[in-house]
């Protein structure tokens, strides 16, 4: 939290400075593609994602962290997001090697162990889409501030 506030000081010193601006931010609230982040765990317990703040999880929490530096309009809203996939391999494949931070997960994992871990992902995602093509549901919170 403390780096939270460090930045958003920063930022609200450098819109001064200059008069005026805007800060937005787009954290993700929840979505489908990162819940899989945390499936190298199901091979290896001891790997995990590391998670952001839960203040910036929530609507009410970017509103309050824009309005504690002063920000002036400040508008927050949730907007639903999609990940297409044409097969569930392609985006099973995509999730662990293309998104920030999965390569250093898994990086120390052997052939086996991606592969038993792209299979519970592949198994996850049938679960939740019966077809291909389809696509994953996510959430980001937009925050707006003026300063």
């Amino acid at each position: 939290m403390a780096k939270v506030a460090t930045s958003l000081h920063l930022f609200t010193s450098a819109l001064t400075k200059k008069g005026d601006g805007v800060f937005e931010a787009s954290p993700w609230q929840s979505s489908e593609w990162m819940e899989l982040t945390s499936f190298p765990n199901k091979v290896r317990p001891n790997k995990s994602m590391p998670q952001g703040s839960a203040t910036w999880r929530t609507v009410e929490g970017i509103r309050n962290e824009l309005r504690i530096p002063a920000f002036k309009d400040v508008e927050v809203q949730t907007l639903e997001t999609y990940m297409p996939f044409e097969t569930y391999d392609e985006v099973a494949r995509f999730i662990l090697t293309r998104i920030p931070g999965m390569s250093m997960m898994t990086g120390d994992m052997g052939q086996q162990e991606l592969e038993k871990t792209r299979d519970f992902v592949v198994e996850y995602i049938k679960s939740k889409h019966s077809t291909e093509p389809s696509h994953l549901v996510g959430a980001a919170i937009v925050g707006l501030g003026r300063k």
